[in-house]
C-alpha cells in the first residue's frame, strides 16, 4: 500500500441539473482501495477508467460466488453493474481515477459525498473509523451491503440518535444549494 488516502469524489453532474437523468462523479483512488460488497436498489452505475486500472466483482446471488465473476478494466475501458447486482472493486497497483456514473441520478449518492468532503475540510480525522457515519453514507447511497457488514451498520443505525446526526449531516452540509455548488464545471 502506498499510504495514499482516500479523496472523496468530485461531483461532475448533479442530478438537479438534468430532471435526475444521471449523478457522474469522478475519484481518485490509492491502490488496492476497496470497498464492501454491497447493491444499489435505485439505479445502475457504470465505472470508466480514466487512468490506472480497477477490477469490478459482481454477483446477482451472493457474495460467495461475488470473486467468481471478475472485470477487470484499463484506462478507457467501462463496465456497468445493473440495480440489484452484489458488487465490489479493487484499484490495481497504482493509483487510479474513475468517472462514476448513476443511472437515474442519485442526490443521494451526491449528498453522501456533500457530507463526506465537508467532513473532510472541517475535520479529516472524524471520518476514519466511524460505522455510525458509514450508515448514514450507505443510506444515502443506496449502498446496501450484505452479511456482518449489513448487520455491523443496522447495530450502528440503532444506536441512540443515529436518526438526528443522519438529518444533522444532511443540513449540515447536503442540502440542493451545496450539491449545486460542489459540481465542478
Amino acid at each position: 500500500m502506498s499510504g495514499e488516502k482516500y479523496k472523496i469524489p468530485t461531483i461532475l453532474v448533479s442530478a438537479l441539473t438534468n430532471r435526475g437523468l444521471k449523478t457522474v462523479l469522478k475519484t481518485h483512488l490509492p491502490p488496492s482501495a476497496t470497498v464492501f460488497p454491497h447493491y444499489h436498489s435505485h439505479f445502475s452505475e457504470t465505472f470508466k477508467v480514466i487512468e490506472g486500472s480497477i477490477s469490478i466483482f459482481t454477483s446477482a446471488t451472493s457474495s460467495t460466488k461475488l470473486d467468481q465473476n471478475r472485470q477487470y478494466l484499463a484506462q478507457g475501458q467501462s463496465a456497468t453493474v445493473q440495480p440489484g447486482t452484489l458488487h465490489k472493486y479493487i484499484v490495481g497497483a497504482s493509483s487510479t481515477t474513475v468517472e462514476l456514473t448513476f443511472e437515474p441520478g442519485t442526490l443521494g449518492f451526491e449528498r453522501a459525498m456533500c457530507i463526506l468532503r465537508g467532513m473532510q475540510i472541517d475535520d479529516p480525522d472524524s471520518i476514519e473509523g466511524d460505522m455510525g457515519l458509514v450508515a448514514v453514507i450507505a443510506q444515502l447511497s443506496d449502498s446496501n451491503p450484505v452479511g456482518a457488514f449489513k448487520d455491523a451498520l443496522l447495530a450502528a443505525k440503532a444506536e441512540p440518535g443515529w436518526q438526528e446526526r443522519f438529518e444533522r449531516l444532511v443540513q449540515q452540509y447536503a442540502k440542493d444549494e451545496d450539491l449545486l455548488s460542489a459540481v465542478r464545471r
